[in-house]
């Protein structure tokens, strides 16, 4: 529950007076992708397209500030709290003061490096914001405290300011007011050669001025390569919900069912768990003894009359797990200094196979149905990352079904998963009409239009090379008619790469170990405990037991 909460939590940043107000100063400030604010008197704008020739400042100006208009004066000594998950650029601001008067509708400008009065730059403040996160945490079990306490310090080493030592773009849609974190897409595509496509359900995106406006932002120690960003807004009739899987077909759900049993594999009943979006998870971490994977068995009342495809939808809420995350970077740290050549090497290993990897160690979600020949495997579900659970669907014909009752297994590693909410819809999937919407703007930090690199499925990328890259992407409105409801669906495409400079020589013997099957899973429980060990806590009070 205390690492759930962590991507609420509060945060704080700092205004730290610049004492240099040099050139290159502002060159290197400029080259690391911050975000100016240039004030005179009592206006203040986005200064953006910065040039420097000689003792001159030249660029752009826009009033468009959004949120970052709410810090335009912190106090000066001190911490101020911002909203990490919906304005996490503020801690990349550099206000610039200048005694020159600018008139309110100039779009570009001159200004000389002898008017600038004061340069103010935000810093996170980590003092405040790891207090924050501790201090409240006296009311829960010291055992967790600590665990959560080691995962801040390891993802605070790995990757500088953001909880996670690697994930994938992060989406935030707009309302109006605020950017709101909606998730990560393709998640788990860290090489080229596994490139994918991603489709992110938008619930309750709406247009505001007659556009939709989102975020793309690289928030992480990596490199993201976005090939395509389009939206997919469905037109359908009221009291239906939609959902894309994931090749990105689209399914109607009118008869949603909840299970009238979910039972771990360890026999603990976890039914009243999945039954709504609550935030209470199913966290496949039970100690099974020697069985490493984790698995949820929902059974389902299958209906007398079945449409005519036999075909039902599994729905599902859930995320990847921040030990997830965690223990994934323990596992890349045993490559050494030879990381980098060893994912160059992987780039040319075919996606199956290292997809059949990933299943193999229980980091994809997999699901299996129950039939008289046993447990059949009908597909998995990606990986969506650790920040916010997804809505994802998965068409399952149970035709073949027999009796009253449908059984669906779902499968992973240890603690590599967490499961809100499971329900699985009966009703045949009617005609939809979609439109496929093309970015009609794309701005990135310094201003510049990087529609051309998202609007398209080709080889030219949307390429954000560091912390603090983000593009701010807007969509035309699209018209539809009343009596019916909209649905907009983020479509991506992309991979990332993570940025790591590890030291010593790889772990040979360890490496070639991960190999087999499972064995992953096995490193994940066993660093687990070892993790506990190491901090004198009793890992048989964190874990699930059978409860017979």
């Amino acid at each position: 529950a205390f690492l759930n909460c962590l991507t609420g939590c509060n945060y704080y940043f700092k205004a730290i007076t610049e004492k240099d107000f040099s050139s290159n100063r502002i060159t290197q400030l400029n080259d690391d992708g911050k975000y100016f604010i240039l004030h005179s008197e009592h206006n203040a704008w986005h200064f953006y397209y910065l040039q420097i020739k000689g003792d001159t400042i030249t660029g752009k100006l826009s009033t468009w500030l959004f949120y970052h208009a709410k810090y335009l004066t912190p106090k000066s000594k001190g911490v101020k709290q911002y909203k990490k998950r919906t304005e996490p650029e503020v801690i990349n601001e550099v206000h610039i003061y200048t005694s020159d008067t600018i008139p309110i509708n100039t779009e570009t400008i001159s200004i000389p490096m002898a008017s600038i009065q004061k340069i103010i730059i935000y810093d996170p403040a980590k003092g405040a914001t790891i207090a924050s996160w501790v201090l409240p945490a006296v009311f829960v079990p010291a055992a967790v405290i600590i665990i959560g306490i080691l995962l801040m310090i390891n993802a605070a080493e790995s990757a500088s300011e953001s909880m996670l030592s690697s994930s994938c773009p992060f989406i935030y849609t707009y309302d109006g007011e605020n950017f709101t974190l909606e998730g990560e897409i393709y998640g788990g595509a860290i090489l080229q050669s596994m490139e994918r496509d991603d489709y992110m359900l938008l619930p309750g995106f709406k247009t505001v001025n007659g556009q939709y406006q989102l975020k793309i932002s690289n928030e992480l120690k990596e490199i993201q390569y976005t090939n395509l960003a389009e939206l997919m807004v469905v037109n359908h009739p009221e009291n239906t919900k939609i959902l894309a899987d994931k090749s990105g077909t689209l399914y109607t759900m009118s008869d949603i069912q909840t299970p009238v049993s979910a039972i771990s594999n360890n026999n603990n009943d976890y039914l009243q768990q999945l039954k709504e979006r609550d935030n209470d998870f199913f966290m496949f971490n039970e100690d099974n003894g020697n069985d490493v994977f984790n698995s949820m068995i929902l059974n389902f009342h299958k209906p007398a009359n079945l449409n005519t495809t036999n075909e039902a939808k599994l729905i599902i809420n859930a995320k990847n797990s921040l030990w997830l995350d965690y223990i994934y970077e323990e596992y890349s740290s045993l490559f050494g200094s030879k990381y980098n050549k060893f994912v160059k090497k992987r780039n040319n290993v075919p996606p199956e196979k290292n997809i059949k990897w990933m299943f193999e160690q229980g980091l994809l979600l997999s699901v299996y149905i129950e039939t008289e020949n046993g447990w059949e495997f009908i597909d998995y579900f990606n990986t969506v990352g650790p920040l916010s659970t997804r809505d994802m669907v998965m068409p399952i014909d149970i035709g073949k079904i027999k009796g009253e009752e449908v059984k669906i297994k779902i499968e992973c590693g240890f603690n590599f998963w967490e499961l809100d909410y499971a329900a699985m819809d009966f009703s045949e999937s009617t005609p939809l009409e979609v439109n496929y919407i093309k970015a009609s703007s794309a701005i990135d930090e310094k201003g510049n239009d990087v529609s051309k690199q998202i609007i398209a499925d080709d080889e030219i990328y949307l390429t954000q090379l560091e912390i603090g890259n983000e593009a701010i992407v807007t969509y035309p409105e699209v018209q539809f008619n009343e009596t019916l409801e909209q649905t907009v669906i983020l479509h991506t495409k992309g991979y990332y790469t993570k940025i790591r400079d590890y030291k010593g020589k790889r772990k040979i013997a360890a490496l070639i170990s991960f190999r087999k099957p499972k064995v992953f899973t096995a490193f994940s429980k066993k660093r687990y405990y070892e993790v506990c060990k190491e901090f004198g806590i009793d890992a048989s009070n964190l874990l699930v037991k059978n409860e017979e």
